[in-house]
């Protein structure tokens, strides 16, 4: 969920809140694949929960009743994203007496199930948007969700800072099958003046990137990028 500022013609692209310089300067490099989403690791500043030693079995409860509440139908989606257990996060067990299987759930993948979930809703299988464009991506579980769900998605491209980027390529690439990965380019901020006025594409996707954005630039990507979509979907926790 990387914070992309977009200004005017002729003008800076790439430019960074203080916020951002920050967080890129302290944790945008040498991103270990293997951790990143334990506590304190960078995953805790492109999301809006970061669970401390205190509160850890707080967390864990919340996910057990999460499950609880889940039907076999989400269930069976959330088993089908594969590998969601890849950087570590918190995460608990929860063990289904009827069917004698176990489940381990995140709440990054709960809330990718929920996503996934509403557009299943409202689309069918067949009318699936082919070509999506997310802006800001994060570590890219949304991106996973949907290509391990929908097959007939053709094209997925990905905007955030190149930083963000060697984060969502490299896990991406770690947790999608080589056919699956290759449906994805990866987009720099910097280089959106050079696509947005002939960029066309079905389903146009914002999680949480816009409330880290000044009016300005939220114009910019309401009137320049997504209004070339046929649809947009912009959830908010």
């Amino acid at each position: 969920m990387g914070v992309l500022w977009v200004y005017n013609f002729g003008m800076e692209l790439s430019h960074k809140s203080k916020l951002w310089e920050k967080i890129l300067a302290k944790n945008g490099s040498n991103v270990g694949l293997s951790n990143f989403r334990e506590i304190g690791k960078i995953n805790s500043r492109l999301a809006a929960w970061a669970p401390k030693e205190n509160s850890l079995r707080w967390h864990r409860s919340f996910l057990l009743l999460a499950a609880r509440n889940l039907t076999q139908g989400q269930i069976t989606l959330y088993q089908n994203f594969g590998n969601v257990s890849q950087g570590n996060p918190v995460s608990a067990i929860h063990f289904r007496s009827d069917t004698k299987t176990s489940l381990e759930l995140n709440i990054d993948y709960l809330i990718t199930l929920s996503e996934v979930s509403f557009l299943q809703e409202n689309f069918t299988s067949e009318k699936f948007p082919r070509t999506l464009l997310e802006v800001g991506a994060g570590f890219g579980r949304t991106c996973h969700g949907l290509l391990k769900t929908f097959s007939g998605i053709q094209k997925y491209y990905i905007i955030d800072f190149p930083e963000m980027l060697e984060l969502s390529s490299t896990y991406l690439r770690d947790v999608l099958n080589p056919h699956l990965f290759a449906k994805i380019s990866f987009i720099d901020v910097k280089d959106i003046d050079k696509i947005y006025d002939s960029f066309n594409f079905d389903l146009g996707i914002q999680i949480d990137a816009f409330q880290e954005m000044n009016d300005e630039v939220i114009d910019f990507y309401l009137s320049k990028l997504f209004a070339n979509a046929q649809f947009c979907f912009f959830p908010t926790l």
